[in-house]
Order: C-alpha cells, then sequence, then structure tokens
C-alpha cells in the first residue's frame, strides 16, 4: 500500500499530512535542515512499511530545498503545478483552508491523480534559472522606471531620481548577463544547447538561453506534447453537446517561456519562409493573426524538442522532409 505525504511549503515553516488509505495524519516543521530530518523521520514512523510519496506544490523556490533533501535520501518526490490543487480543493468542496488542510488536499490530490515523480536539474541549470529569472525582474523595473521618467510634468529632483535608479537598473542588468554568458559559455552542454536553438530564426541569444534554463533536461520529457504542456501552449477546447464555447491556450506553464515563444513566432513568421506561410495558411482559413502566431508558438516547441532530442540544428530541407512529424493541430 502508498503512503502520500503532502507538503503545504511556506519560507520559514512547512505543514506535512500523511494520507494512507483514506485516513491523514499531521505535523508542522521548520523549512530548514534540521525540520527536513525531523520531517523524514516522522514520516517514516507514520507509513511503517508502506512505499512513500511526498507531494508540494511548486512554490518559487521555497519548496527546493526540501525536495533536494528527499531526493537525495531515495524518497519519491513529486512536485505538482498549484493551479491542479487549486482546482482539486474546490471541485471536492473543502471549506476551510489553513496549513493543515493544504497539506491534506495535497496528499488527496496526489493519492487520485497519483503525479510523475521528479527529479532535480544539474547545479549549473539550476543556477541559470536564477540568473535569468532575475535578469526578467530587473528588465521589468527598468521598463517601470522608464515609464515613470516620461510622466507629463515631472519635477527635475523626480527626474534626477529615476535616472540615478535606471543607471544603478542597467549597471546590475549587465552584471546579470555577463554572468549568464559566462556560465554558458564554460557548461559545455548549455553552450550547445543554446547554438542549436539560435539556428532557429527568431530565436537570438537571449531567448535561446531562457528557453533552455526553463526546460532543463530535455530527456525529462517523454514527447513532444509532454514539452508543450510543460510550456502551456497546449489549446484547451470547452464544449458541451453540439455547441463548442471557446478554444484557448491552457497557460499552466511559465508566463516567462510563453513570452519569450511568442517574440519568436512574431519574428519568424516575418523572416522565415516556413513559418511566414503556415502563419498565412491559418489566416487565410479564417483564423485571427494572434491565433495564427499562438498555432506558430506549438510548432516552435514541437521543433524545439526534436532539435534538443537529436542535437541537430534546425535544417529545411529536413523539416520539409518530415512534416508530418512537426505538424501540431491548430
Amino acid at each position: 500500500m502508498n503512503a502520500y505525504i503532502g507538503i503545504d511549503i511556506a519560507k520559514k515553516t512547512y505543514a506535512v499530512a500523511v494520507r494512507i488509505n483514506g485516513k491523514s495524519k499531521h505535523k508542522e516543521f521548520d523549512n530548514k535542515a534540521d525540520g527536513h530530518r525531523q520531517m523524514l523521520s516522522w514520516a517514516m514512523k507514520a507509513t511503517s512499511d508502506n512505499q512513500r510519496c511526498f507531494i508540494m506544490e511548486a512554490t518559487s523556490t521555497y519548496h527546493l530545498d526540501c525536495a533536494l533533501f528527499l531526493h537525495q535520501h531515495g524518497e519519491i518526490v513529486c512536485v505538482v503545478n498549484p493551479r491542479f490543487v487549486h482546482n482539486f480543493r474546490k471541485a471536492l468542496g473543502y471549506e476551510n483552508k489553513t496549513d493543515i488542510t493544504d497539506a491534506q488536499v495535497i496528499a488527496h490530490f496526489g493519492e487520485v491523480k497519483m503525479p510523475e515523480s521528479w527529479k532535480p536539474q544539474s547545479k549549473n541549470i539550476t543556477l541559470l534559472r536564477d540568473l535569468i529569472s532575475r535578469r526578467e525582474e530587473l528588465v521589468k523595473m527598468i521598463r517601470q522606471e522608464k515609464n515613470r521618467i516620461s510622466v507629463p510634468l515631472a519635477s527635475n529632483k523626480r527626474r534626477q531620481s529615476v535616472e540615478k535608479v535606471l543607471a544603478t537598473l542597467e549597471e546590475e542588468l549587465d552584471e546579470i548577463e555577463k554572468e549568464i554568458q559566462k556560465l554558458t559559455k564554460n557548461d559545455e552542454e548549455i553552450h550547445k544547447s543554446v547554438e542549436l536553438l539560435r539556428s532557429i530564426k527568431g530565436i537570438d541569444w537571449t531567448i535561446a538561453v531562457t528557453i533552455v534554463a526553463i526546460i532543463g533536461d530535455i530527456n525529462l520529457f517523454n514527447s513532444k506534447h509532454d514539452l508543450i504542456s510543460f510550456f502551456g501552449v497546449n489549446p484547451q477546447n470547452s464544449y458541451s453537446g453540439s455547441s463548442v464555447h471557446y478554444s484557448r491556450m491552457s497557460k499552466n506553464g511559465s508566463p516567462t517561456a510563453r513570452k519569450h515563444l511568442f517574440i519568436a513566432a512574431k519574428v519568424g513568421s516575418i523572416h522565415d519562409d516556413i513559418f511566414r506561410k503556415y502563419k498565412e495558411s491559418l489566416m487565410e482559413q479564417g483564423k485571427l493573426w494572434k491565433t495564427a502566431i499562438c498555432a506558430l508558438m506549438r510548432k516552435l516547441v514541437g521543433i524545439i524538442y526534436a532539435i534538443l532530442k537529436s542535437q541537430t540544428p534546425f535544417s529545411h530541407e529536413i523539416y520539409q522532409r518530415t512534416a508530418e512529424k512537426f505538424q501540431l493541430s491548430t
């Protein structure tokens, strides 16, 4: 019999609920090394000889330390999308929302859905993700400050203050980008993956390194459809009987990844004949421009999967010979 252990992670503490055969036990621990050891010892006693499966939500970076600890001790760890757990809670009608009930819901979700086990990325991929995340934060702050400097009738003091902050932010952005370039250059596997993606028109160095960081190990994905779902660019249909209400992008994955994919699809549809013809063929069928670009984003993910799996740069000739392999539904 399997024991499902839900962990509701917070910055300083976390609640743990063990669920076996519909019954649960719970306890709270500190989110630090000693807390992890105490939690594992408690879970082992609570589950006896049952197979343990630890389930936790992907909560920024707060879950990583605990997940790595459990993985290093040979435990099965599943890191799930918080949105799925939230919808699961609503569907089952849980009324109270506390750390303990959240852990119980997560454990129940694991028992019902039995998600795939989590595997940690390499040290350099983890570091690259952190740097990419910081870069995105700095780009956002710079954009905000530039908007503030253009406020009508801004005083000289306000303008000077904004310019000073802008200079600091741009200096920090330059430092972070140098660190990203250094890391990419020194890691042969990451460097090769980035160069492979740059063989696609529309994907520049920044987009390539961001996508590589978000994907990590391509071998963790069993098919291009898994990668499409991971990015959240898979279509989500809504219909009942003979009525079709809508079909839209699921948006379950990383917003940063979709932002860069959108830019790549937009540029590629202008400068690459294959992508341009694909977009135009959809628009001739009555699709809106944005719908066509979203379909091209899905096609790009399929191509990215094939390139990284085969370790072969994008080629128009190869693509045309195997077009049916990459063809995705619109």
